[in-house]
């Protein structure tokens, strides 16, 4: 090796990272992403302190790399290099000092290392107003759409999200899909918009075949499904306006039959619009109607043998019970509770505890919280539908919390209902564009 390209003693490195800036305009906020480059050349004297001085890191806040993004974006470029015997240090929203005791670490030509962009871009083929999206352990992502009249599409990708294709034989609209390791269970809507009529269908081939499960009991749209501890599966469901809906358990973990477990604590106004469950194996059953009002509901103990109403316990504004239309819990296992009242507006609360004793109103927003979604270096994503400068026209737009920040990011304009992570890091976001669900988009985010 010369020693001219040896790093300790000369050259240089360049990272390159997006810098993300809010430009407000005349009608309202956008978010754009610019490029921005920071050149550090290495000195023989900083080389001959022990640690070679690679070079310095200056993202943008919310868009703090990790630890472990940058010694994966340096291996990308040194194979051959020892990340045990790299150090990064002092990582803050606006600089990270990396230096390295492996003198082997060398370059002829500046690196770019880009993190991930927080601008989404439409992905094709998907067809009408995407309500429901998953991933699998192999990484293959789901998408379930709607048009309006009660009929949709299943679609999956098995490329990190550049084509997807129709798979299956289901025909109505796909309103909810939850997969278990190699089962891959999809809740339907016959009916016209959101409601009515449906069923819960089951694959166990990768979505080539589907059969119908317990037809005789679930019979009403799927909006929601969940796994506890034990193995049993969650339905929950909605009849129709002033119908209510119910929630179903599976009888054990290889069972396709069910029982209405409806009677063990919940009155349910309108639908079970999702679910979740905690570290300690306690569920979350949200529920709401179309007019905003709702209730959060929590299973007393692991083995769910009844609920408990555990609304009062969330600070609302003028004590009002908002309609529950979405949860997610993050990697410190604290619960998310999206909400709507009416006229698109809504409410983002946090738990106070890994329990969900108590629950506090996220300040920075006050639109109706649609979906939820976490990124694998735990920032959180928020899609909410939202009013136009008129306050005639139902939009939407996503929000990006770093440190407590919140940050609308680029690309979404249409109420966003449905978000999902996938093994690469890719977040993907389904849109529907009206009221009426009969066409929407799908977007993708930049990579990691």
């Amino acid at each position: 090796m010369s020693l001219k390209k040896l790093l300790c003693l000369i050259g240089s490195l360049t990272l390159t990272v997006p810098l993300v800036t809010s430009v407000v305009a005349c009608g309202g906020g956008q978010t754009k992403a610019q490029p921005v480059s920071l050149r550090t050349v290495i000195t023989e004297s900083e080389s001959n302190l022990g640690n070679v001085y690679i070079g310095q890191v200056v993202p943008n806040q919310p868009n703090q790399p990790t630890e472990n993004q940058i010694k994966n974006e340096l291996n990308k470029k040194y194979p051959n290099l020892q990340l045990d015997k790299i150090n990064i240090q002092n990582i803050t929203s606006v600089s990270a000092k990396i230096t390295s005791a492996d003198l082997n670490v060398y370059t002829d030509e500046e690196v770019d290392i880009t993190f991930k962009t927080d601008n989404f871009t439409e992905v094709n083929g998907v067809v009408g107003a995407v309500w429901s999206m998953a991933t699998d352990e192999a990484g293959k992502i789901y998408v379930g759409t709607a048009d309006g009249i009660g009929t949709g599409h299943l679609y999956q990708s098995t490329d990190g999200g550049k084509t997807f294709i129709p798979i299956g034989s289901i025909k109505n609209s796909v309103s909810c899909i939850f997969i278990d390791k190699n089962k891959i269970y999809v809740g339907t809507s016959s009916g016209k918009y959101d409601a009515g009529a449906g069923q819960l269908h089951l694959s166990i081939d990768g979505g080539e075949n589907f059969t119908v499960i317990d037809e005789q009991l679930i019979k009403n749209a799927v909006w929601s499904m969940i796994i506890d501890d034990a193995g049993k599966l969650y339905v929950g469901t909605y009849m129709g306006s002033g119908k209510g809906g119910k929630l179903y358990r599976s009888k054990n973990s290889t069972s396709t039959a069910f029982e209405d477990i409806t009677k063990l604590g919940i009155t349910i106004v309108g639908a079970v619009w999702c679910m979740a469950i905690d570290n300690v194996g306690k569920i979350y059953v949200g529920t709401g109607a179309g007019g905003g009002k709702g209730h959060l509901y929590r299973s007393t103990n692991a083995d769910v043998t009844a609920f408990e109403d555990i609304t009062t316990k969330i600070e609302t504004e003028a004590g009002i019970t908002e309609a529950v239309w979405c949860m997610a819990i993050d990697n410190a296992g604290k619960l998310y509770v999206g909400t709507y009242t009416k006229n698109s507006v809504g409410h983002l609360y946090q738990s106070n505890d890994v329990i969900g004793t108590s629950f506090t109103q996220l300040s920075a927003i006050n639109n109706a919280v649609a979906s939820l979604t976490i990124d694998l270096n735990g920032d959180f994503y928020v899609g909410l539908q939202t009013k136009d400068s008129t306050g005639i026209k139902t939009i939407g737009k996503i929000l990006k919390q770093t440190n407590d920040v919140f940050v609308e990011v680029s690309g979404v304009t249409d109420t966003v209902w449905s978000m999902v992570t996938d093994k690469a890091g890719n977040i993907y976001a389904g849109t529907d564009v009206n009221i009426q669900h009969m066409s929407g988009h799908l977007y993708q985010s930049g990579k990691l």
